[in-house]
């Protein structure tokens, strides 16, 4: 980086002013002259150049252990909750009873299939033991297999009533506070959002960068993961997981190619992602590059002078601080820093 000094000349007019009474040898004649005065400003600039190299684009994120996972959970059937079986902020084991929905309707039919199914299996036995022929054997046997398959639809239907933990962790529930001292509360409509849970026994590495997603960095896009004295570890982003409008935040979610690689102690994980590269192509440092609006410019400087000149703009590297430039320089430009 250098200082240039632009040098700025005022020159005054001489003024010359002559009381005329005849020739310049009159003794009368008095010469009043104005002496030029050479007044000088320094306008330093802070300068670099512009350069033709190789750039890539690159993003460097902080890697966690942690579930990025939530599973939402719904009721599976319309009704009213007849008994809450957790307590809102406790840990709750995979396969655990949340809830139950009142069921007494179905809860009577099946009692009533049970008989039919037990009356059913009793006949089948009766014949086949006073060798009855085997007409009549195979319409009890078809017969105890309907009752059956009868009695199985309606234990499954009866499955619905029960809300079910899907893995070990802490339920999150919103409307936990409307329940009422008998754990008897409004209804549900079929399908309603009852709570969400993240599993707290398995994590992966993660990433989290908030607000857009990066460019370019997908599913399968591979990154160097670094830890202390374990250097460029070959990784894969193996899944991406935004969470929306609110407090937005994307999650890149990276396995390492040997999945016998485990980060742990207090070093700083990093997660490396080079997601394309260019070479002899003109690049700036990002400081120099101005924006108004949808104009991009950068200031060069000519003989002292410092002149605005529009720019494109190509590739960004954030960890070195530079940008491509794709027209308006061809790389031998000197540039203003501030």
């Amino acid at each position: 980086m250098k200082t240039i000094k632009k040098i700025i000349t005022i020159s005054l007019a001489t003024a010359l002013t002559l009381s005329m009474t005849g020739c310049a040898k009159d003794k009368n004649t008095d010469k009043d002259i104005s002496v030029p005065i050479l007044e000088t400003q320094n306008l330093e600039f802070n300068t670099t150049k512009a350069e033709v190299g190789t750039i890539s684009q690159r993003y460097s994120l902080s890697g966690l252990y942690a579930n990025p996972y939530t599973t939402t959970i719904t009721f599976e059937q319309s009704g009213e909750i007849e008994e809450i079986y957790y307590k809102q902020d406790t840990n709750v084991k995979k396969g655990d009873i949340l809830v139950k929905i009142k069921s007494e309707e179905l809860e009577d039919q099946i009692s009533e299939q049970e008989i039919r199914v037990n009356a059913a299996e009793k006949t089948l036995a009766n014949l086949k033991k006073s060798g009855s022929d085997s007409i009549e054997i195979s319409i009890a046997e078809i017969d105890f297999e309907l009752e059956k398959n009868t009695l199985n639809a309606l234990e499954k239907e009866l499955e619905k009533s029960y809300v079910y933990a899907p893995h070990d962790g802490v339920i999150n529930n919103a409307n936990y506070y409307y329940f009422d001292d008998n754990q008897i509360v409004k209804r549900c409509e079929k399908r309603d959002f009852f709570g969400f849970m993240t599993d707290t026994d398995t994590s992966v590495l993660c990433g989290v960068v908030y607000g857009s997603e990066l460019s370019d960095v997908r599913f399968g896009t591979e990154v160097n993961i670094s830890q202390g004295d374990t250097r460029d570890i070959k990784g894969t982003v193996t899944d991406i997981i935004n969470t929306g409008v609110v407090d937005t935040r994307v999650v890149y979610v990276v396995t390492p190619n040997d999945k016998g690689i485990v980060f742990s102690g207090s070093d700083e994980i990093e997660i490396n992602i080079t997601v394309s590269e260019k070479s002899d192509v003109v690049i700036v440092p990002n400081d120099v590059i101005k924006q108004t609006g949808e104009r991009v410019f950068v200031y060069i400087v000519v003989d002292g002078i410092r002149i605005e000149t529009d720019v494109e703009t190509g590739l960004v590297d954030n960890l070195l601080g530079i940008t491509e430039i794709t027209s308006g320089l061809n790389g031998t430009e000197t540039l203003v820093l501030n």
